[in-house]
């Protein structure tokens, strides 16, 4: 047996620290890398990475370093997508007022400038409607439907949303309006009576589209929409018939933004909206890219994720989501940054609102053990905006390990964002509690309701009484797995390079984790407006080639003290900034 490099092993391992650093290495076995490598043509290392996430097959392997727009699979899968499509395309041909129905967060507002610009362009009679999140709440309401009516419209689209809208879709039934539900989040008991309900959530679908975010889904939707004009022969007497590539780069954006894992449609639908914005973005995000300070041709997933997500929440957050969309729905670059400027500023604006409520309730956490030491935050105010509620439950989250539920009370109800942690489904366990409710939905990780004052110190303590079965895993932080361990000598431009192949990273496909011993600090010095980073320069003795190495990391006071010998140390890799071929390590933690 072929044994790898000695700059690296993948035996299994770990280490807990003093300081309570726990990480393990992934297990690997030495014939699955030596054939990866030889099928590839690969870095042993790299195999390495892929062999531990399950990419031990030659096929699984290629159709994940190429993932094709050509390898979707058939729209025709979707349960009612033909139902929806066919309505659809009779509301066009037929200039019937449409209405495309979305909601205020990044999935939401994609979908929506997703499905409404696609309509424009082919002259459809439509608009488009984002609710206000404190004025209208989530989701289409009996309350939306008399204006809708007073416009003329004939057939209402849903977005992101709809799946528990029945008393607006008999409303709209009785006011002689269509609808046509596209969501993505989990159905209750009976399904909506609307004229369809593409979900792939259902139980009835075969899609095997589950995981899909809600513009994924508006993006199924229109491609069943071209295929039914071009069936009718619309593209040969009207239009050309579009690409649907260009559209993708909205679907990265929304998919990334909704935190859903970047594996299988997901991770073809992004990679190739990635690869749209690097070549052509369109007016709006090359304004929002602006603004950010990145450029848009080096653009990847996480700069989405924590540089232009943020920007496009912030405007649903802190004033109105149409702005967003108007933003993205752009049509030159001169319209488009005033509104770049404005969701900027709303941005820090949603910064400084978050931490005005974070600080506080750590604070008070830290004084009350009692609070703390529930299974799960549950925590309300008449002082927090519904707006970034949900941001600093993932904080809380993120700090305390269990789940965060708060709650914005206002004249005697609450609308309440929560967030959880692995082997918790906060959807099922709201369910449960529903008789507590007015109103719940979303995900097994993230979720929101609306409750009445009265109900909740009962809703307080039937929660918590029900995750007594997952008392091991709360308030324990998971273990860091680490791809491999390696020395600094292995660490690359040709591997760099390697990596980034296997991108787009995010939710189920995170960016590779290396770890590395006794590692010295050479210098260290403070990085940033605030001095909160520092900027190091590390080696380590074993090494030969690699006598030094540039690394940064995040989050570090600049009063702190910083060792100056890691023996243990976990970290990402990266492009040094500003360099083309030379590789920073972006360090994790360490003990």
């Amino acid at each position: 047996m072929t044994l790898p490099p000695p700059s690296f092993r993948h035996t299994p391992d770990g280490a807990s620290s003093k300081n309570g650093l726990l990480w393990h290495l992934r297990s690997v076995h030495d014939d699955v890398i030596e054939r990866l490598v030889r099928a590839s043509g690969c870095l042993p290392l790299t195999a390495t990475i892929m062999a531990g996430r399950g990419f031990t097959g030659i096929r699984s392997l290629r159709d994940f370093l190429y993932p094709s727009i050509q390898k979707l699979p058939n729209p025709d899968t979707l349960q009612d997508l033909n139902r929806a499509s066919d309505r659809i395309a009779q509301a066009i041909t037929q200039r019937e007022s449409i209405v495309v129905f979305g909601d205020y967060d990044a999935d939401g507002i994609t979908s929506t400038a997703l499905l409404y610009g696609f309509l424009s362009r082919l002259n459809a009679k439509t608009a488009f409607h984002l609710p206000h999140r404190e004025k209208e709440g989530y989701g289409l309401k009996a309350s939306h439907i008399p204006a809708f009516t007073q416009t003329g419209t004939r057939l209402i689209i849903t977005v992101d949303c709809g799946i528990s809208s029945h008393e607006a879709i008999r409303e709209a039934r009785k006011a002689g309006i269509d609808v046509v539900i596209t969501d993505h989040h989990r159905p209750g008991p009976e399904l909506p009576d609307a004229i369809a309900v593409v979900n792939p959530q259902r139980i009835d679908c075969p899609s095997g589209l589950r995981q899909m975010a809600g513009v994924g889904v508006a993006f199924y939707l229109v491609m069943a929409i071209r295929k039914k004009l071009r069936e009718s022969g619309f593209w040969q007497h009207t239009l050309p018939e579009p690409s649907l590539l260009p559209e993708t780069d909205l679907v990265a954006i929304g998919t990334i933004a909704d935190l859903v894992p970047l594996t299988g449609v997901n991770r073809i639908l992004v990679h190739a909206g990635i690869t749209v914005i690097r070549k052509n973005p369109r007016p709006g995000i090359q304004a929002l890219c602006r603004v950010a300070g990145i450029h848009s041709e080096a653009i990847d997933s996480e700069s989405i994720a924590f540089r232009l997500a943020p920007r496009i929440n912030a405007a649903g957050r802190m004033a109105h989501p149409e702005l967003a969309a108007r933003l993205l729905c752009a049509p030159d670059l001169e319209t488009a940054m005033p509104l770049a400027l404005e969701l900027d500023r709303l941005n820090t604006a949603r910064q400084n609102e978050e931490n005005r409520i974070f600080i506080p309730i750590t604070d008070e956490l830290e004084k009350k053990p009692s609070l703390s030491n529930q299974p799960a935050l549950i925590l309300h105010s008449e002082d927090w905006s519904p707006g970034v509620i949900g941001i600093v439950a993932s904080r809380l989250v993120r700090r305390y390990h269990k789940p965060a539920l708060l709650i914005a009370m206002k004249d005697g109800y609450g609308q309440a964002s929560g967030r959880s942690i692995p082997g918790i489904d906060l959807y099922a366990t709201l369910t449960h509690c529903s008789a507590l409710l007015e109103q719940y939905g979303g995900h097994s990780m993230a979720a929101g309701f609306r409750i009445s004052h009265k109900n909740l110190a009962a809703f307080q303590k039937h929660f918590c009484s029900l995750l007594h079965p997952c008392h091991n895993s709360i308030g324990i932080p998971p273990p860091i797995m680490a791809d491999a361990l390696v020395t600094l000598d292995s660490l690359t431009p040709l591997l760099l390079s390697e990596i980034e192949a296997l991108g787009p990273f995010g939710m189920e496909n995170p960016a590779p984790i290396f770890a590395a011993k006794n590692l010295e600090v050479i210098s260290c010095t403070p990085m940033g407006q605030q001095g909160n980073h520092r900027r190091l320069v590390l080696r380590q003795p074993t090494c030969i080639r690699t006598q030094k190495m540039p690394a940064v990391v995040f989050g570090v006071n600049k009063n702190s003290y910083f060792p100056r010998h890691l023996e243990t140390c976990l970290f990402r890799i990266r492009k040094e900034w500003g360099q083309t071929d030379s590789v920073q390590i972006q360090i994790e933690a360490w003990c």
